[in-house]
């Protein structure tokens, strides 16, 4: 009797739902010896996964992009076996993405007027661009994906910062704010998830929980503006009164 044709939904290889998720075979493996991810359906020897695996995934990925350790994830999906809390979970992280910046396509010469004269001859520029997906080639030039951070290079560049130095300063600052984001899920999962898990994941406490979640953006958001605004004030101001002493000892 022929085998019944394999639903793209429910009978995907680990080859298939890696794909699919945009992730490697090699990490879905791992959450799965992790207890992240639930082990396939075998039918023989051939594993299958279905919906309920790709949307796993997707989760992880959206828990991992906002700074969740591999532990504290597992911790987070210990709620697995209700399934509205896996729901829950799939929309509360999915909630917390940030607004998708308009892509546009820029052509090499249009990418080059907005830069002071020479400034993307260097081939490292683009390279550098490209390892920070601020800009990625495509057929007709460059596909611009994060507008803020090429303006933010454009007007570096424009008071004399030279674009590589400017995407390594970017590059670090991206590396720092991954740590302050890792601090803020500790204390969600530390203040927040783990008085619910111990209580047992009560369905009428699962709304505080997730207004708690729903706020972690915005609030890191405030308070990392506020304290760069602190910082930054005093920093400038501090070398500033520094380079007027030095011009001031060379009169």
């Amino acid at each position: 009797m022929a085998r019944r044709k394999a639903s793209v939904n429910e009978d995907m290889t680990i080859d298939e739902v890696a794909r699919r998720a945009r992730t490697t075979t090699r990490n879905v493996r791992a959450y799965q010896s992790r207890g992240l991810l639930a082990p396939p359906r075998l039918v023989g020897r051939k594993g299958y996964s279905g919906a309920g695996h790709l949307d796993r995934l997707r989760l992880i990925d959206d828990l991992k992009t906002r700074g969740f350790s591999l532990e504290s994830m597992r911790e987070l999906l210990e709620a697995s076996s209700e399934q509205r809390t896996v729901a829950d979970l799939l929309g509360l992280a999915r909630s917390l993405s940030s607004p998708k910046e308009a892509v546009e396509v820029l052509t090499l010469d249009q990418a080059r007027a907005l830069f002071p004269k020479g400034a993307l001859d260097d081939a490292r520029v683009l390279i550098a661009a490209a390892a920070m997906r601020v800009v990625e080639p495509c057929e007709g030039g460059l596909r611009v994906l994060r507008p803020r951070l090429l303006e933010v290079g454009r007007a570096l560049a424009s008071t004399g910062v030279p674009l590589l130095v400017a995407l390594d300063e970017l590059r670090s600052l991206e590396e720092r704010m991954r740590e302050t984001a890792a601090g803020f899920a500790k204390l969600f999962r530390r203040h927040v998830w783990k008085p619910f898990a111990a209580a047992g994941y009560p369905a009428a406490r699962w709304p505080v929980v997730r207004e708690a979640f729903e706020r972690l953006w915005p609030l890191a958001s405030t308070a990392v503006d506020a304290a760069f605004a602190t910082a930054i004030e005093g920093k400038l101001a501090e070398e500033m009164a520094s380079l007027e002493a030095e011009a001031r000892g060379r009169r």
